[in-house]
C-alpha cells in the first residue's frame, strides 16, 4: 500500500478493505471487512469509529498513512490484532502482550471460573504453571485480594510481561518465578490449595501449527512431545507432591485429549475427576481433587 498516494480516509477505508477481501483467504464477507478496515484505521490514529465515520474527507498527513500502511500490511499478512495492538481482554482484566507469549482465549477463561467457584478460603494458595502473559494469575489475583499466588514460566521476556500486567494492577501478592515447571519453585516453597497450568498440548507434527494465529505465537509455549501429552502428563504426576490435602489441580488440554488426561488424574491418585467443555463444546480443562496424600 506504501505505493499508493490517495490519503482521504474514505480512499484509505476502501483500499483496505480491498486488502483485507484479497489477503484474509477466510475473509469473504464485505461486511467484515469493512468493520475490520475501519478498526484499522481508527486504532492507527487514535480515533474513535464514531470520529473516523464522521471526516470522510480528512486526508491523512503522510506520517499517518505510512503508520496505517504498515498496520494494514501486518493484519493481511496475518499476524493477530491482539499482536499488532499489544493488548488483549481476558476475565475482567486488559493484559499486554507480544509475540512472547500466546495470546489469551476465551476457552482458558474457564480455569478462572472454575477456580473461583471452588469456594476456597479467604487466604488460598495458588500456583499458576506457565503464566506466560500472567492471564488466570492476574485474573484470580484481582477477584481475591488475599490469596497468595505464585506464577511461573520458563520464558524471561513473557515472565516480564507477566510481571508489567500485574504491577499495572499492582497486585503485590502474586509471586512470579523463572524456570521449568515444579523446579521453579524455592526448596522452602508452601504446598497449595490450587495447582493450575494451560501448558503446550499441541502435538509438534499437527497441521494446526501453520493456520491462523497460531503461527505467529511462540511454539515452545504450543507445542509437546508424546502426540502433545508430554507436558500435561509430567505436571499431573508431580502434582501431588506440591499440593495440599483436598486441593485441586485444573489443566487445559487439546480437544481430543480428554481421555488421555483423565486417566493421567487417575494413575497420579487423583478423585472427583471432571472434564469440562469451552464455549464451542469441545473438551477444553480437566480437573480432579488431592486426597489422601
Amino acid at each position: 500500500m506504501s505505493n499508493l498516494n490517495l490519503k482521504k480516509i474514505s480512499e484509505a477505508l476502501f483500499l483496505a478493505q480491498a486488502a483485507l477481501l484479497n489477503n484474509n483467504k477466510n475473509n469473504d464477507n464485505h461486511t467484515e471487512s469493512k468493520r475490520e478496515a475501519e478498526y484499522l484505521l481508527s486504532y492507527s490514529l487514535g480515533w474513535s469509529k464514531t470520529k473516523l465515520i464522521a471526516y470522510p474527507d480528512y486526508y491523512l498527513t503522510p506520517e499517518e498513512f505510512e503508520k496505517f500502511s504498515d498496520i494494514l500490511t501486518r493484519r493481511t499478512s496475518g499476524e493477530p490484532m491482539a499482536y499488532i495492538k499489544k493488548s488483549k481482554s481476558f476475565w475482567n482484566i486488559d493484559l499486554e502482550i507480544d509475540n512472547s507469549v500466546l495470546i489469551p482465549r476465551p476457552e482458558t477463561e474457564l480455569l478462572v471460573e472454575k477456580i473461583l467457584n471452588l469456594n476456597l478460603g479467604v487466604h488460598a494458595k495458588i500456583l499458576d504453571l506457565g503464566t506466560g502473559s500472567g492471564a488466570i494469575a492476574i485474573a484470580l489475583g484481582v477477584n481475591q485480594p488475599n490469596w497468595t499466588i505464585v506464577a511461573i514460566d520458563l520464558s524471561k521476556q513473557a515472565l516480564d510481561i507477566a510481571k508489567k500486567n500485574a504491577q499495572k494492577y499492582d497486585l503485590k501478592h502474586i509471586e512470579f518465578y523463572l524456570g521449568s515447571w515444579f523446579n521453579a519453585l524455592p526448596l522452602n516453597s508452601v504446598k497449595f490449595d490450587i495447582i493450575v497450568s494451560n501448558p503446550p498440548y499441541i502435538d509438534p507434527a499437527s497441521d494446526y501449527l501453520s493456520l491462523g494465529d497460531v503461527q505467529f505465537e511462540p511454539i515452545q509455549a504450543l507445542v509437546s512431545k508424546n502426540h502433545g501429552l508430554a507436558d500435561l502428563d509430567y505436571i499431573i504426576m508431580h502434582a501431588k507432591k506440591y499440593i495440599n490435602q483436598d486441593g485441586w489441580l485444573l489443566v487445559e488440554h487439546g480437544y481430543d485429549q480428554a481421555a488421555a488426561v483423565q486417566a493421567m488424574f487417575l494413575k497420579a491418585g487423583f478423585i472427583k475427576i471432571q472434564t469440562l467443555k469451552d464455549i464451542q463444546g469441545h473438551n477444553r480443562v480437566t480437573y480432579g481433587q488431592a486426597i489422601n496424600l
